[in-house]
């Protein structure tokens, strides 16, 4: 099963959502369900609601007990479509008992955190190598926010720190 949240998709755009995950289970979800658990919305007692209001906010899908391969395959469908999909979590013990709002802040400060790595990770990749020879603290902050990123675990904190020092080096990128 799928709990679907259309968000301010357009809706051509909800027409292809639509045709992608048709082979599926669905509930449609909206602002009405915001503040109900994952696991009331997947449950055997949820209220199926016709066309529910979304308001401005992404789309965002839940997998229930689907296959990994499905979900994967409905991920490359959608970029296929250039359906952008904002956000997307796979029903686990820790996450049914978050409220949808709650899943959906859950998912997109993921995504922020990842994206802020990606970008580190771009910036440190565009470091000028004679410049790290010759610039001491442009080499030693590259050293070191190289290190931040083989880390398991780096704080939300001192990723902002890192990012501040890197992009003070390449004003270019910012």
């Amino acid at each position: 099963m799928i709990l679907v949240y259309e968000g301010n998709l357009k809706p051509e755009q909800k027409a292809e959502l639509e045709q992608i995950l048709a082979p599926f289970e669905l509930r449609k979800l909206g602002d009405v369900h915001l503040e109900q658990t994952m696991q009331e919305l997947s449950g055997s007692d949820f209220k199926d609601v016709e066309n529910p209001e979304c308001g401005d906010r992404p789309p965002f899908l839940y997998f229930v007990n689907e296959d990994l391969k499905d979900i994967s395959r409905i991920q490359s469908q959608l970029e296929e479509k250039h359906v952008p999909l904002f956000g997307m979590a796979v029903e686990t013990e820790n996450n049914k008992s978050f409220t949808l709002k709650a899943q959906m802040e859950e998912v997109a400060q993921e995504a922020e955190y990842f994206a802020k790595i990606n970008e580190l990770a771009d910036l440190l990749s565009q470091a000028d190598p004679e410049k790290m020879r010759t610039d001491q603290d442009y080499g030693s902050c590259h050293l070191l926010a190289a290190r931040l990123l083989h880390e398991e675990e780096i704080s939300e904190n001192m990723l902002d720190t890192a990012l501040a020092v890197i992009r003070s080096f390449h004003p270019e990128q910012s």
